[in-house]
């Protein structure tokens, strides 16, 4: 199979070259030629230049321009790519871990007219999965957007989420889904052709992804996802977090959701986006549990978590880890009867910050343990943490 690798990246290069390198040993695992890869710089601030070598070291091609975008740069990209029988459209900030390529390749042949979405998580072992996502309605994110500033309604989306990402996390068979993250999917150039539109270059950041996803359910385009295959995303490197995600990034996706609320929902959701911007100005941390302080840590206090978790001994336990205290959005894992929970590999990962911390039973997502902590090391970067592909194995 003539494959194609599309990679946009915006001050990520480290994490470029990581993806890229894990992606061409895994093409050679699988039997398969490197694919043709295209990397488009979407004008990164920051120095590129030494990732941009060993891009090209590896073959593929680098295309600087202006910041057009993740769905911009996609485009042009897609415009060098030519020939290719499928094509991966990735975020720079990934890493494909022994064996994904291949089983992502075995259920596009399964499945030939899908777009197909591997399991993602923040570290190689899968200690710390990301959530499922589901396909953005003008309701959804009123919703959302009232969790801001209602604590009735923010306990209610993350019971909700926290079902959704039960379900999510204990899949072990490739199953069909209403959305699949932008951030790695596999599209037979086909299926390409009969939506005729890869990602739409009028979204700035986000929802482009949502987009895509509403036009291939419009044609009867299957959405798939993979929990076999495990890619690692280390979590909105481009875009950043906290202050850096507040300035240009969340302009941009504002104008993204509103365009898209607008696109798919009419009035209602041109309305829906100018009341949910709105809610967002008074938005208030929305605090769903009573976390347990664990102050600042510079390593995961693993042993305090056991402690407290080991009330709830014998059952099977939700760990969730969010950046919110409402508990919407969370990385996590299912844990085994007296599995401790913690971070595992992930925690060197995690940006410095403050994060609130749960265990729920899965039978009926009752609340076991809740903590809060404040991680005082930075993330650390590719170069100096490589992949060695046995360990991961």
């Amino acid at each position: 199979m003539k494959l194609a690798a599309l990679v946009v990246n915006h001050d990520s290069g480290e994490h470029a070259l990581a993806c890229v390198r894990s992606l061409h040993g895994e093409a050679r695992a699988a039997g398969l030629a490197a694919p043709r890869t295209v990397v488009v710089d979407c004008g990164s601030t920051q120095d590129q230049r030494q990732a941009f070598v060993g891009l090209r070291a590896l073959g593929a091609e680098v295309v600087p321009t202006a910041n057009l975008g993740y769905a911009g740069g996609m485009q042009l990209a897609l415009s060098r790519a030519a020939g290719a029988e499928a094509l991966l459209a990735l975020n720079p900030d990934l890493v494909f871990t022994p064996g994904s390529l291949g089983r992502l390749l075995e259920t596009s042949r399964a499945a030939p007219r899908a777009i197909v979405a591997p399991r993602t998580s923040i570290d190689e072992r899968g200690a710390l999965l990301l959530p499922p996502i589901t396909l953005p309605t003008a309701w959804s994110e009123l919703r959302q957007a009232l969790a801001g500033v209602d604590v009735s309604v923010a306990r209610a989306v993350a019971h909700d989420s926290a079902r959704r990402r039960l379900a999510a996390w204990t899949a072990r068979s490739a199953h069909a889904a209403d959305m699949v993250s932008g951030a790695c999917l596999l599209v037979p150039r086909p299926t390409l052709l009969e939506l005729g539109l890869l990602l739409d270059e009028r979204y700035p950041l986000y929802y482009e992804d949502a987009d895509l996803c509403r036009r291939a359910r419009a044609h009867g385009v299957p959405l798939v996802v993979e929990p076999r295959a495990l890619v690692v995303h280390r979590w909105s490197r481009s875009a950043g977090h906290g202050e850096r995600y507040a300035g240009e990034p969340l302009r941009r996706m504002r104008l993204s959701r509103e365009l898209y609320l607008r696109e798919h929902h009419g009035l209602r959701g041109l309305l829906a986006a100018r009341l949910v911007a709105l809610l967002e100005e008074h938005a208030i941390p929305c605090v769903v549990d009573d976390c347990r302080e664990l102050g600042p840590r510079a390593e995961p206090p693993e042993a305090e978590m056991l402690a407290d978790a080991r009330r709830a001994a014998g059952e099977e336990l939700l760990f969730e880890v969010a950046v919110s205290p409402g508990f919407g959005l969370c990385a996590g894992r299912v844990l085994a009867p007296l599995e401790a929970p913690g971070f595992g590999d992930a925690w060197p990962w995690l940006p410095e910050g403050r994060y609130w911390l749960r265990c729920l039973a899965t039978v009926d997502l009752r609340l076991v343990a809740a903590w809060t902590l404040r991680k005082t090391t930075a993330s650390i970067e590719p170069s100096r943490h490589p992949v060695d592909r046995e360990e991961a194995a």
